[in-house]
């Protein structure tokens, strides 16, 4: 019952004090929370490791799904770098693309007026 409690509780507290001292040390709120999240997916999986190999079963399977908890928690907590062009719909996908062409023939060299090679007569 101890062991099954362990397995159930250790990794997100562990986590969640992890980040609570990432967030004292000056990192971020996100970056603080993603390392939390990440911390109790490897707790959890090297517990669920360390109880397969000792024949725990049922602690295993509890540390197993903690792992894909925290997982699952931190793929949702992740950097994304291009999350604003997939919220765009055609007609905005539109606009921009005019708008880009524009800017980009704006910013074509153009003929310069030059004086005349042998002065003004």
């Amino acid at each position: 019952m101890i062991l099954f409690l362990l397995a159930t509780v250790y990794p997100p507290v562990q986590g969640f004090a992890l980040s609570v001292f990432y967030r004292a040390i000056g990192a971020p709120v996100d970056a603080a929370a993603r390392f939390g999240c990440l911390w109790w997916a490897i707790a959890a999986t090297v517990q669920a490791v360390v109880d397969g190999a000792s024949g725990q079963w049922g602690t295993s399977l509890c540390a197993a799904a903690n792992a894909g908890i925290g997982a699952w928690l931190w793929w949702r907590r992740r950097k994304r770098r291009d999350r604003a062009p997939h919220a765009y719909g055609a007609k905005s996908k539109a606009r921009i693309a005019a708008l880009v062409r524009k800017a980009r023939q704006a910013a074509r060299p153009r003929p310069v007026l030059r004086p005349a090679p042998g002065g003004a007569r």
